[in-house]
């Protein structure tokens, strides 16, 4: 995840925040072992942006990039994202060039439109598990040539009791929800 400090890039050069995220990025390169970088087709960096979250999928071999959110809010992109998106690209572009030989693909990352991915599983009364959503994009999405299988159906399709209120009016019930669910759960009060 990336700190705050993209949020108030104005405080910060593209040196500083490049310095951030090649450290960052270098110690999951590590941890993977991950030999060739030029040998990787693509890149997720999760955003914890607010309290949602949700992916940004770079394909290093042809320059696209999508956003992949579980969120079917209808707001302006850059309403709804305030930037940070193209901040990330940036630094990213800035780390590949200095990181691998220059390619074509790198150089449109640094121009391409990122678009916002469509899926069938967005969902609209649902503001708690897009953590949960973001880890099983990023464990099950390999790009537009395959097919893309997540386990997610349509909002309108899970049970009822996968269902849930929205967020806000679900923080002020947990001290009625959290006793009943116990109730339910272990047979006491």
């Amino acid at each position: 995840m990336m700190p705050d400090i993209f949020y108030n890039e104005e405080k910060y050069t593209d040196d500083r925040l490049l310095n951030i995220f090649a450290s960052n990025f270098e110690d999951i390169i590590l941890k993977y072992d991950v030999k060739k970088l030029d040998s990787v087709d693509l890149v997720f960096l999760p955003i914890l942006q607010g309290d949602h979250f949700y992916v940004l999928c770079f394909h290093l071999k042809t320059g696209k990039i999508e956003l992949i959110d579980n969120s079917a809010a209808e707001q302006e992109f850059k309403d709804r994202y305030k930037g940070l998106p193209n901040t990330l690209r940036r630094v990213l572009v800035l780390y590949l060039k200095e990181a691998l030989k220059p390619t074509p693909a790198i150089e449109e990352l640094g121009t391409s439109e990122i678009e916002r991915k469509e899926m069938d599983w967005r969902t609209e009364n649902n503001g708690v598990d897009c953590g949960v959503f973001t880890m099983r994009h990023m464990e099950t999405y390999k790009g537009e040539k395959t097919p893309w299988v997540t386990g997610f159906v349509k909002e309108n399709e899970a049970n009822v009791s996968d269902k849930r209120p929205n967020k806000e009016k679900y923080m002020e019930n947990l001290e009625k929800i959290i006793p009943d669910r116990l109730s339910a759960f272990i047979g006491k009060d």
